[in-house]
């Protein structure tokens, strides 16, 4: 019980650790993101249309992170939601054009 509880100590420090670091890349590179809006915008670039809860599902996320990170990337102008038409409930995510242009700096910190 103690070594697992220690490989998930670990584990978390680890993952804070690199959070931090891309989160000093991003700042570096003056990319406008927080290194959490991430998963969300690379997503929306690689599947465009791609609905919030679909994000969730892949990413691991919860839907209300994802709808709140969606939510905050358009208010900076970086996506756009609109409603699902044959679901009104579910919000489509595309990326802006000055969503499209930051993304190649997104990828080359990422990478």
């Amino acid at each position: 019980m103690a070594e697992q509880f220690y490989a998930n100590r670990y584990a978390s420090i680890l993952y804070r650790y690199s959070q931090r670091f891309l989160t000093d890349l991003l700042r570096q590179e003056k990319i406008p993101l927080e290194s959490a809006q991430i998963p969300v915008l690379l997503r929306c670039a690689q599947h465009p249309g791609i609905t919030q809860e679909e994000i969730a599902s892949v990413t691991g996320l919860d839907k209300a992170t994802v709808a709140r990170t969606a939510a905050t990337l358009e208010s900076r102008g970086l996506m756009h939601r609109s409603p699902d038409p044959e679901d009104r409930r579910a919000n489509r995510l595309t990326l802006t054009s000055q969503g499209e242009q930051l993304l190649p700096d997104v990828e080359a910190v990422v990478d």
